[in-house]
């Protein structure tokens, strides 16, 4: 299974469905609510722009996160399956997510998206299937406080060879192109009939993968790791609350996110600890890494833009270059 996150642009007016809607019964909502059940204990109705009025559908009167719309789709083995919806929400700004429930209960993510009120964001997700089953295809907000709103959903399926085709077209397009060889002799003039062969060496793009503090010690998978990728980062062991649980007390004996106490601090208690934080952490390691993930999951979060201000992001990264200039800044 895949998920995306979409940090994507609002629009006034959703898009068009992707393949006219796919698997999805009546995804532009022109027919009501029709093939759209109740998922939870909220309400749906259908809504329509004053503006334009283009009509959508609206999850309301929602009393727990997964409360929301949903349609009864059937899951096939070795299948690929591709999911968009255009969302909305009535107020504020929130993260809104797509969820499969398989018949047996498990919650597979499709994608998700920041959601803001007064303008449709794109979530674009998808997930292969390695099982045959009916799901029902729902939304989640955390926050029960506001409407969900959809339009234009669409799902589509695609055999693995399809996809797989997509795929190569897509390599064969963004990541390769002609070149073209001169070769000449040490006095300029042009070989003619030369044999000429090619070897690459090393990628011309990072490709990484996150690890755990196992491989210190296990020579295996520092072998099996090194062999493929050029890049890592700890997965949680260098993470904030892994090694600052109590403010103040700093534990680098393992260098998962931010610890509970910086999520209470006011906007000039959290501008000195993170200052604190990245002087602690950066300076420790200056010159033994070659990369750093400044900022970890914040287009979503937005945590420190929605306390510190717009630029809080940027004066990290400046920071962080300052205290250790060689290494390779990182947005993951």
């Amino acid at each position: 299974m895949s998920t995306m996150f979409n940090e994507a642009q609002c629009l006034a007016e959703p898009g068009r469905a992707h393949y006219g809607g796919g698997l999805i019964v009546n995804p532009e909502f022109n027919r009501g609510v029709e093939g759209w059940t109740v998922f939870g204990q909220g309400a749906i109705k259908q809504g329509t722009s004053k503006e334009s009025g283009n009509r959508f559908i609206v999850a309301h009167s929602r009393r727990k996160p997964h409360d929301s719309f949903s349609q009864k789709i059937l899951l096939e083995n070795g299948k690929f399956y591709s999911f968009s919806a255009w969302v909305q929400i009535s107020e504020g700004s929130e993260t809104v997510a797509a969820i499969f429930k398989t018949s047996d209960g498990k919650l597979l993510y499709g994608g998700k998206v920041l959601a803001k009120h007064g303008c449709w964001s794109l979530l674009k997700g998808g997930l292969v299937a390695n099982f045959t089953s009916s799901a029902h295809i729902i939304f989640k907000s955390n926050n029960t406080g506001v409407e969900i709103w959809a339009d234009n959903v669409s799902l589509q399926s695609f055999p693995k060879e399809q996809w797989r085709s997509h795929q190569d077209k897509s390599i064969d397009k963004v990541r390769k192109q002609k070149v073209r060889f001169h070769i000449t002799y040490d006095n300029k003039t042009a070989m003619e009939g030369g044999v000429i062969s090619i070897k690459q060496i090393k990628s011309g793009f990072p490709f990484g993968c996150g690890m755990n503090h196992y491989i210190l010690t296990n020579t295996d998978y520092q072998d099996w790791f090194a062999s493929r990728f050029k890049f890592t980062t700890f997965t949680n062991e260098m993470k904030w609350y892994s090694t600052e649980k109590i403010e103040g007390v700093e534990n680098y004996t393992i260098p998962d996110a931010m610890p509970e106490w910086v999520k209470t601090l006011s906007p000039e208690d959290l501008k000195e600890a993170a200052v604190r934080r990245i002087n602690s952490v950066t300076t420790r390691y200056a010159g033994k890494l070659i990369h750093w993930d400044v900022m970890n999951e914040n287009l979503h979060f937005r945590f420190y833009e929605d306390n510190l201000g717009n630029n809080a992001s940027a004066e990290y990264y400046r920071t962080a270059h300052l205290l250790d200039p060689q290494a390779i800044r990182f947005l993951n």
